[in-house]
């Protein structure tokens, strides 16, 4: 997962304990899902003006700073794990509290939500916090008096997936400042514009971009997703829960799928794929690719070519493999078009993730 880059200005008042660990072994209550947060036909909230790396003493008696965001395709191994799927992305919030309660208390994220409001004022509600150490537990710790997270390499973070064409301009913590006649904390991001956020963007609160390989050709925020994706054949992209690596192609009329070699006048195209898994817990090879929808073949007269079926890398077998977090496992995927045809844009992805494209024109 890339992190997102601290800012370099130590924030004041938040140094704090080193993390304690949170109680795995005893289930939180569900917590409901607090009601979003109505921006449009109202009058605006009162608020003050956020800015990335200051810290902010809440009603709730926490310390909070949110120290930057960032745009990505990667997915968030959160408690409920969210994953990039087709024509979209994930805006990532990465955060500092502190406890500055007298006693011990509760750190509620359905208290410290925060609404995502994009260039179109369309809105998307965050608030299932990420200890990076703890991907699998729900964050709802118990902070002791001056005790903290999200300092240092040990990451807090906020994730909500949002559409491929959206841009952020405009992030609000719905918790008010301490003794302020306050109830939100609004954060105009860097290049918003006044028609698009309500006030120009700040240039502190500046968003990491999405990596150049995926970011479409002209954009200069850094946040719209390139349509088509494309990939280099040996490189790793993410999709879904998994990684997925095309390590070449061939062609063949003498190599069978469950026995049978390529009907009359036809041949295969078989593509040697890698999938690494980028989730949490444990997940099975029918996620990675199954269907037609997940592998596409044109060739190069433009002619969709028929999707036949995976095996195993060496085997004419069904591929099979449980997964655990960072194992690997290579298969073949095999299609069949015209003998005299050759394959020019093969794209794949893993269940409904982004689909990417490469490009086969070199590959005879």
């Amino acid at each position: 997962m890339q992190a997102i880059r601290i800012l370099s200005v130590v924030v004041a008042g938040l140094a704090c304990a080193p993390v304690f660990a949170q109680n795995a072994g005893k289930k939180k209550p569900a917590r409901p899902t607090p009601p979003a947060n109505q921006v449009k036909g109202q009058q605006q909230l009162a608020g003050v003006n956020g800015r990335f790396g200051t810290v902010y003493t809440l009603k709730s008696g926490f310390n909070y700073a949110i120290l930057g965001a960032k745009y990505t395709m990667e997915p968030l191994p959160a408690y409920s794990v969210l994953y990039v799927g087709r024509d979209e992305k994930l805006f990532v919030v990465q955060v500092a509290i502190k406890n500055s309660n007298p006693d011990d208390t509760p750190f509620d994220g359905s208290q410290h939500r925060l609404t995502i409001v994009d260039a179109d004022n369309r809105t998307y509600t965050g608030y299932d916090y990420l200890l990076q150490s703890q991907p699998s537990v729900s964050f709802f710790p118990n902070v002791r008096p001056g005790q903290g997270y999200g300092q240092g390499t040990d990451l807090l973070q906020v994730g909500v997936k949002i559409p491929a064409k959206a841009r952020i301009v405009k992030i609000m913590l719905d918790q008010g400042r301490k003794g302020r006649n306050e109830e939100v904390v609004r954060y105009y991001l860097a290049g918003a514009t006044k028609a698009e956020a309500g006030e120009d963007g700040d240039p502190a609160n500046k968003v990491t971009p999405l990596p150049a390989e995926f970011r479409a050709e002209g954009d200069s925020t850094g946040s719209l997703v390139a349509s088509p994706l494309k990939a280099r054949i040996g490189a790793f992209v993410p999709s879904g829960a998994f990684a997925l690596r095309l390590d070449g192609v061939t062609y063949s009329t003498t190599e069978t799928y469950n026995g049978a070699a390529p009907e009359e006048g036809k041949r295969y195209l078989i593509a040697t794929v890698t999938a690494r898994y980028i989730g949490t817990g444990e997940n099975q090879m029918y996620y990675v690719i199954s269907t037609g929808e997940q592998a596409k073949l044109v060739d190069a007269t433009g002619e969709d070519s028929t999707f036949v079926g995976v095996r195993k890398a060496m085997r004419d077998e069904d591929p099979e493999k449980t997964f655990k977090p960072g194992d690997t496992y290579a298969f073949r995927v095999f299609f069949s078009l015209p003998k005299d045809a050759t394959g020019k844009t093969l794209s794949l992805s893993a269940g409904d993730g982004p689909l990417f494209d490469f490009d086969l024109s070199d590959s005879k």
